[in-house]
């Protein structure tokens, strides 16, 4: 049997390399992983928290365009990933912790 720890760390360098690739089906499905790991939530779940995190990386990436030229722009799109994340978070606390 496979420690959990061992299963974590890959979903996470595949997390990493997906990112550097731009791979977002794959970060998709590692961040998935991930979750369902780390916080013992359905598939359905984690895949929902995944699909938030992705709409945050995505703001992250449009926000980095903007940092140091325009900081209304990019003040904008880091509200709209926290706003993605804050989902996230939510979705998987209410499981783990609600049974929701």
């Amino acid at each position: 049997m496979v420690e959990i720890y061992k299963e974590l760390a890959n979903a996470e360098i595949e997390w990493w390399k997906a990112h550097h690739r731009r791979d977002f089906d794959r970060l998709l499905e590692s961040t998935k992983k991930s979750f369902i790991l780390t916080f013992d939530v359905s598939e359905k779940v984690a895949l929902e928290a995944a699909k938030k995190r992705m709409d945050a990386v995505k703001e992250y990436v449009e926000a980095k365009k903007y940092d140091g030229k325009n900081k209304e722009e990019a003040e904008l799109h880091w509200k709209s990933a926290e706003e993605h994340i804050l989902k996230q978070f939510k979705l998987l606390c209410n499981q783990k912790f609600n049974g929701n």
